[in-house]
């Protein structure tokens, strides 16, 4: 898979931002090896859809509550007792430190 999967009005789409979306479809399938390149493609149009409706809230000042983005953030967190396990857990899910609380943001908009 390359790793920019596509653009949305400019912005490149990378292939680590897809692949968590994608991990939670295959998680749901009976044959996730049959199901990978549909798991993908729904993913991206999953991922498409949002980051139009990001960039839109972002055009009408639309803004995610930075509380509960710390909020969401810390209660994911508080499961993993130190750092590392918290970066390898992240890891898993294809996100950073940053990434993951983008995502959170993105999700609130």
């Amino acid at each position: 898979m390359p790793d920019i999967l596509g653009r949305v009005n400019g912005r490149p789409i990378v292939a680590r931002q897809i692949v968590p979306l994608a991990r939670k479809l295959l998680d749901l399938s009976k044959d996730p090896d049959a199901s990978k390149p549909g798991a993908v493609r729904q993913a991206l149009r999953d991922y498409i859809d949002r980051e139009l409706l990001f960039q839109e809230a972002l055009v009408r000042g639309v803004k995610a509550d930075d509380g509960a983005v710390r909020l969401l953030y810390d209660q994911a967190r508080v499961n993993h007792s130190d750092d590392k396990e918290w970066e390898a857990y992240l890891h898993r899910l294809g996100f950073d430190p940053q990434g993951y609380k983008d995502e959170i943001r993105s999700r609130q908009r």
